[in-house]
């Protein structure tokens, strides 16, 4: 078993390189618009490296060791197989190449149980590997997602309902630093309820840019737009170009185009539509450029409906202007 798993490793190395050249080769020759050809002979290639392997393993288990690799590759030609010149030409080269290839395969023979131990070695450690990202993306999916615990709920509320820089004062430290994210949501969306904005807006951009969950930055970016005043509009800007969460991002460009001039918000958008690398904030931005008024938006919707690379995108701006009709 360990002699014929080795082998179709070993021998893996070259047919796999020959099967991917073989797939660069004809990927050169299709052009990029024939996706499906593309990627059906992709998925052809894929399978016939996993094939290979595993036709080595079958054919080397199968065979006696006095019959393996390393004979045959060490034979001459079998009896009776010379009678004719032309034979004898064609048997010339593998005559010549067989000595060769007998020495590679029987000096690589005696490292093949080192072979497939650090084969598996390998699916040991890359296996670990993957299920401890997916331990941690089962995590993900609740951090930060319970419900406020009731005494923090009942205590952010009570600082909520004080007046003074106190109460403010508190609710921000907490914002800023309480350990469970949704604890910090909360204070966020009531600090933002009570304190003015002149206090607010420093400490909404540092959550909007540092918070590690993206629902708080979210609230932050949410809060930012409901002080409606032109302080906000550059550091929503920024958000909507620079940070690295679209969810965030996407937040950033609706209360910008709600916040700023319509010229202004007409050319972010336009630039979100062009640029960011997400979906959802491009449709967003299709969105809100539908909503802008005296029909500033239509000249950039008609353009993404024609030519946007997003099928998704293109939908929804001939829908949008399928409305404004």
């Amino acid at each position: 078993m360990t002699h014929a798993l080795g082998w179709a490793l070993v021998d893996s190395l070259w047919q796999d390189a020959l099967a991917a050249a073989g797939l660069a080769a004809l990927l050169a020759l299709i052009p990029v618009r024939a996706a499906r050809a593309r990627y059906a002979l992709a998925t052809l290639t894929l399978g016939l490296m996993l094939a290979l392997p595993l036709t080595t393993a079958l054919r080397v288990s199968g065979a006696s060791p006095s019959t393996s690799d390393v004979v045959t590759a060490t034979s001459s030609v079998a009896p009776g197989s010379m009678s004719g010149p032309g034979l004898r030409a064609v048997s010339a080269v593998p005559t010549v190449l067989a000595p060769v290839a007998g020495r590679i395969r029987a000096a690589v023979e005696p490292a093949l149980p080192w072979v497939v131990l650090v084969w598996l070695g390998g699916v040991v450690v890359l296996s670990l590997r993957l299920a401890s990202g997916w331990l941690v993306t089962r995590q993900l999916g609740s951090v930060g997602t319970s419900s406020v615990p009731e005494s923090c709920r009942e205590a952010v509320e009570a600082l909520g309902k004080e007046r003074g820089d106190a109460g403010v004062g508190a609710l921000i430290d907490i914002a800023r630093t309480h350990p469970n994210p949704a604890v910090r949501r909360k204070a966020v969306k009531t600090v933002g309820e009570i304190a003015p904005p002149e206090v607010l807006l420093g400490v909404l951009v540092e959550v909007a840019r540092r918070d590690p969950d993206d629902v708080v930055k979210q609230k932050a970016v949410e809060a930012l737009g409901r002080l409606d005043t032109p302080e906000a509009v550059a550091p929503l800007a920024r958000l909507a170009r620079a940070e690295s969460s679209a969810r965030v991002r996407e937040e950033a460009v609706e209360q910008y185009a709600s916040s700023a001039a319509p010229e202004s918000a007409l050319v972010l958008l336009a630039d979100r539509l062009a640029n960011d690398s997400s979906s959802d904030v491009q449709v967003e931005a299709v969105e809100r450029l539908a909503e802008l008024p005296d029909g500033l938006g239509i000249r950039a919707l008609r353009e993404a409906g024609r030519i946007h690379p997003s099928r998704q995108v293109r939908a929804e701006a001939r829908r949008r202007l399928e409305a404004l009709r």
